[in-house]
């Protein structure tokens, strides 16, 4: 009569290093385990600081995207130079925006063009897509347009395009600097643009 023989379970082969390793780690914890008591005691246990809320991954993402021209879709023409940008992101800054590129002809595989008509200063447009995408928040570049012809392009822009922000750093800078021989070219401006609190504060001086 013969006898069945019993297979042995299967054995799961663990690498010498790590088996050894393993082995170690359950010592070291076993051995350090203090006497816990009867009585519950509250323990402090610190782990590294949360990373700060306040961190915008996707507007780094995003401006690094339009420093490299990468995966950009749109194109502002000015005066015979072109500015890339992303629609997505002139549309979350601009309602006019919004309204403009989606009512625009898209299609596929054809990059849209803005045409900047109104405008005869290319830096004011560069300006205006660095507020949008905040740039200053990564070159701690302060807005400083060489002319005021930039800055008024600048105005109109901001303007055209419902940007309050962009509006009011325009005309802090025209309030700069200003004296009795330019005095009517900033009230001009004031005038063609509505700045009236900045008027309104340049003639105080002037009575």
């Amino acid at each position: 009569r013969r006898h069945r023989v019993a297979k042995p379970p299967p054995v799961q082969v663990v690498p010498q290093g790590r088996r050894l390793q393993t082995q170690t780690a359950n010592a070291m914890s076993l051995e350090r385990m203090p006497e816990l008591g009867s009585r519950p005691v509250q323990l402090s246990v610190k782990l590294p600081a949360v990373e700060s809320k306040n961190s915008d991954h996707l507007g780094d993402g995003l401006r690094e995207l339009y420093r490299r021209g990468e995966f950009v879709d749109v194109t502002l023409l000015c005066a015979e130079q072109a500015y890339f940008a992303h629609r997505a992101v002139l549309a979350a800054k601009s309602e006019v925006f919004k309204q403009g590129l989606t009512a625009s002809t898209d299609t596929p595989g054809v990059r849209q063009e803005v045409h900047l008509k109104d405008v005869s200063n290319p830096e004011a447009v560069k300006i205006l897509l660095d507020h949008v995408y905040m740039m200053e928040r990564v070159t701690s570049k302060e807005y400083n347009p060489r002319t005021q012809e930039i800055n008024k392009d600048v105005l109109l822009l901001a303007q055209n395009f419902r940007l309050p922000c962009l509006t009011e750093q325009a005309t802090q800078w025209l309030a700069k600097d200003i004296t009795t021989g330019n005095v009517i070219e900033r009230l001009m401006t004031c005038e063609d643009f509505n700045l009236d609190v900045l008027k309104d504060k340049i003639l105080e001086q002037l009575t």
